[in-house]
């Protein structure tokens, strides 16, 4: 999974968008490969530190894999989910918006 060590095709700059938790597409699956269950998505956000709260951003590479993070917060009760599915290939390309290592 992407964690913004490497400049990946298509990005302009390597790294994230500031403030963001990286949580890869393969923690939402158990040991049997199936989703998790909302209890056990709710203790991994959580124990990631994202509450329900505060509004849930999911980003990803380039928009490939984000609209399942997005929905899975939906699922789980998160009440403000927005998608940013040009991902972080758009947001690097500007010169403008800060970027993190």
């Amino acid at each position: 999974e992407y964690n913004g060590d490497l400049l990946l095709p298509g990005d302009a700059r390597p790294g994230h968008v500031p403030g963001a938790i990286n949580l890869p597409e393969g923690d939402f699956f158990d040991a049997n490969g199936l989703l998790l269950e909302t209890p056990a998505l709710l203790d991994l956000f959580r124990s990631k530190g994202i509450v329900e709260s505060r509004p849930v951003l999911v980003y990803c590479h380039d928009g490939a894999k984000s609209s399942l993070g997005s929905t899975l917060f939906v699922q789980a009760g998160y009440p403000d989910v927005s998608l940013y599915y040009l991902s972080y290939r758009d947001w690097s390309e500007n010169p403008n918006l800060p970027v993190e290592p």
